[in-house]
């Protein structure tokens, strides 16, 4: 649910006053306004038809890799995270879109087109970070009495048991094949 902002139809009210999205532009900053609004909202409302059609441009700055969206990623989910602390939800709720946040930021670090960035200080303290936050949060997959799609169960189970570096790898040496593009 926290991941994007262009699948959800949004009351005005809810966007109303200051602090939805991040003072500063953040790669994937909908990730922390997707999780303010539904903190300032009592109900949300599932519509089963399309009323909004994602397309995937490979040229836009989604598919542009590098240490500094890691980054970005890395932060997002601790805002997200501290929001999730305020609220006094349990942290179980939140594992495995932390597991598959942690996969999103190594991907761009292990895809990173500056391959001096991708092999530097700042690229090595974000994967101690990631896997220092991963074993402090406890997390672990859970899938009991959820709908997880396939690829997503792939990402949580990746970053869950440290192999994100290798499946980047053998992912980025099949990306003709169309499912993992992405």
């Amino acid at each position: 649910f926290f991941n994007n902002v262009w699948n959800k139809l949004i009351h005005r009210s809810i966007l109303a006053g200051e602090g939805i999205f991040p003072e500063e532009h953040r790669y994937a900053e909908d990730m922390v306004a997707s999780a303010r609004m539904f903190a300032r909202t009592e109900e949300v409302a599932l519509v089963s038809r399309g009323l909004y059609y994602y397309v995937r441009d490979t040229g836009s700055f989604t598919y542009d890799y590098s240490v500094r969206a890691a980054r970005d990623i890395y932060l997002d989910l601790q805002d997200i995270l501290d929001l999730q602390k305020q609220s006094g939800r349990p942290m179980a709720e939140c594992r495995n879109f932390c597991l598959g946040s942690m996969f999103s930021s190594l991907k761009q670090v292990y895809w990173a087109k500056d391959k001096a960035a991708r092999k530097g200080e700042e690229a090595r303290e974000l994967i101690r970070q990631w896997k220092q936050a991963k074993r402090e949060g406890q997390w672990k997959p859970d899938f009991s009495g959820k709908s997880v799609p396939l690829m997503h169960k792939i990402k949580i189970w990746t970053a869950y048991l440290g192999w994100t570096r290798f499946v980047c790898f053998l992912i980025g040496h099949m990306r003709w094949i169309p499912a993992l593009r992405y």
